[in-house]
């Protein structure tokens, strides 16, 4: 992106920010073609370019105010509002959300192997991840709303009762991880899964409590009803649903 400096014309300064728009917006789409990996390596750049338009958008404003260009600049500062909103969702759906303060000192914690507050965690990293998979604990991680594909993949390295319950969905890709988990898992909050999740989670080894399942397809009910591990714990209304079709 260009840093040019602004103009004195609102006007002219209001189109030199809507170029730049344009440009970044190409930049975004490039981003979201990027690998998972990328996407960590890249996501503050781009972030900062967008901040830093929304910036220089607010203090256009300011000056349309006096010069009757207001409705224009309100156009670009809602246009680039969406873009962010969607560029935010895009990194939490493939790196998960950011840390919060609380979670960056757990994060320490564990390093320092002592793992006693891992249940507060509200994120987690692939470090964090893997470290936890090391230990044959029972771990509650029940705060996370969010793992990633790569997380998941850690996480199934793990050996021992392992509760996901604040999860309400999953990936296919994460679902198959944590199908290779080995000891008990619960993943009590998912409210539905899709056929191809139905099925690898169908594979587990162990005890699986989905019990909060408000729906599933035929296909996955299917799939549950040849359910290969130790024990599977549905909901009764889902549980109903599976014995019909064994």
């Amino acid at each position: 992106m260009s840093n040019l400096e602004l103009q004195p014309d609102t006007e002219s300064n209001l189109q030199t920010l809507e170029t730049e728009m344009i440009l970044t917006r190409k930049e975004i789409e490039d981003f979201k073609k990027l690998s998972k990996e990328d996407h960590e390596k890249h996501k503050d750049e781009i972030f900062s370019k967008l901040k830093d338009l929304q910036s220089r958008l607010d203090q256009s404003i300011q000056e349309a105010i006096q010069t009757g260009e207001i409705e224009n600049a309100k156009k670009l500062k809602k246009q680039l509002e969406k873009e962010v909103q969607e560029l935010e969702s895009l990194i939490e759906a493939t790196v998960g959300p950011e840390p919060t303060n609380l979670d960056k000192v757990i994060f320490q914690e564990i390093r320092e192997t002592e793992y006693i507050n891992a249940y507060r965690l509200t994120t987690i990293t692939d470090e964090i991840a893997e470290m936890l998979a090391e230990k044959k604990f029972r771990f509650q991680l029940d705060r996370l709303t969010h793992i990633s594909d790569s997380v998941a993949e850690r996480l199934s390295k793990h050996e021992g009762d392992l509760s996901l319950d604040g999860l309400t969905s999953i990936s296919d890709v994460v679902a198959e991880h944590l199908s290779h988990h080995k000891g008990n898992l619960s993943l009590s909050g998912l409210e539905t899964v899709s056929d191809i999740a139905a099925k690898h989670l169908a594979e587990y080894s162990g005890v699986l409590e989905i019990y909060g399942l408000i729906s599933i397809s035929d296909t996955a009910t299917k799939y549950f009803g040849e359910y290969k591990g130790a024990k599977l714990l549905l909901s009764k209304t889902i549980q109903t649903q599976v014995g019909k079709n064994r």
